[in-house]
């Protein structure tokens, strides 16, 4: 297995644009175009993706994970004036969102397969992990802030957010003000590497199980501590195998899981609870650990995790739904709006 050295803190941010319909209009496209220009002169890494919200038939956003190696790169960058002209012309129905995070290297975690740059290592060096590993509570023990004396937690009670109603909340809302230890964590799978005779063992073996483990955490709701949660694929990947549905995002041979958990404690919990993790874990590492039949497999994993500060977030929702993200916790105690015009 693999990790990254991280030298200074860094940025990532999440950038979305809701539509409807398998595409979006012709004008949400150029304008969802002229953006990801804009992204792309920029970052040093941009992760492009499609996510469908499974309660809200033919509801897409398009996604943008963007990296950049630290605050003053993504500082000169929204604050250039391409960026502030384009964001702040947007109307109040723009359907348009981002979350920045600001993750330091005493908090932040990479894992990963293969020596590919995924997720976080766009911004750190790939490395050998020395470290032991693969048992539960490893993550935590690699985290350098995580100590006896502070096990990072949350202050907050999570509790469900209210029932939107399919509303739109038009203009916007900043939210600055965060709790403290909220853990951000991304999965990502890429079968696009692999040969016929492990896409025959994965299908035999881990599809279905793998996709019962992710629609179970992505369905976990704040019952599993998790504040937000989207299921994206990489729709320029290509499909797992062509005769599956495309409207799932499972039978894209790149998929990705984004979390935001109340705090980490929260993540170790749900790895535990449910049989179908488990037995998934347990699997995959008699197969694809050492002296397993699939040692040497193409697959691709990489997790990023991060522990962040509350000052080192901030949120903003254009004529969003209701509950897109932190939007929908805008009124709880811990999470504070900035403005709502």
């Amino acid at each position: 297995m693999l990790t990254a050295k991280f030298s200074q803190p860094f940025v990532q941010c999440l950038f979305g644009c809701q539509y409807h319909g398998a595409s979006p209009t012709e004008q949400r496209a150029t304008i969802i175009n002229f953006f990801q220009a804009l992204l792309q002169s920029s970052a040093a890494h941009v992760e492009i993706l499609e996510s469908e919200d499974g309660t809200r038939p033919g509801f897409m956003s398009k996604l943008f994970l963007a990296y950049w190696r630290q605050e003053t790169d993504y500082q000169s960058w929204w604050s250039s004036e391409p960026v502030t002209q384009f964001w702040h012309s947007l109307p109040d129905d723009a359907g348009f969102w981002r979350e920045k995070l600001t993750l330091r290297p005493s908090r932040v975690l990479y894992e990963t397969n293969k020596h590919i740059p995924t997720g976080f290592a766009n911004v750190a060096q790939i490395k050998p992990l020395v470290e032991k590993t693969g048992y539960w509570g490893s993550y935590r023990d690699r985290i350098e802030d995580s100590t006896p004396e502070d096990k990072l937690e949350s202050k907050i009670q999570l509790a469900a957010p209210p029932s939107s109603d399919d509303e739109i909340r038009l203009g916007r809302t900043t939210i600055k003000h965060f709790p403290d230890n909220i853990c951000f964590v991304v999965e990502g799978q890429d079968r696009g590497s692999m040969e016929h005779d492990e896409k025959h063992y994965w299908t035999e073996n881990f599809q279905d199980i793998s996709e019962e483990w992710i629609l179970t955490a992505i369905h976990g709701g704040h019952e599993d501590g998790i504040i937000s949660a989207r299921l994206c694929q990489g729709t320029d990947s290509g499909l797992f195998k062509p005769e599956t549905d495309k409207t799932n995002a499972l039978s894209y041979n790149r998929t990705v899981q984004v979390f935001y958990f109340t705090d980490m404690s929260w993540m170790e919990r749900i790895g535990r609870k449910y049989k179908s993790h488990v037995t998934l874990r347990r699997r995959f590492m008699e197969a694809y650990g050492p002296g397993g039949v699939m040692e040497n497999g193409n697959i691709l994993l990489w997790v990023d995790l991060g522990i962040l500060k509350g000052q080192d977030m901030e949120a903003e929702y254009i004529g969003c739904y209701d509950d897109t993200g932190f939007l929908a916790y805008r009124e709880r105690p811990g999470f504070t709006v900035e403005a709502c015009l």
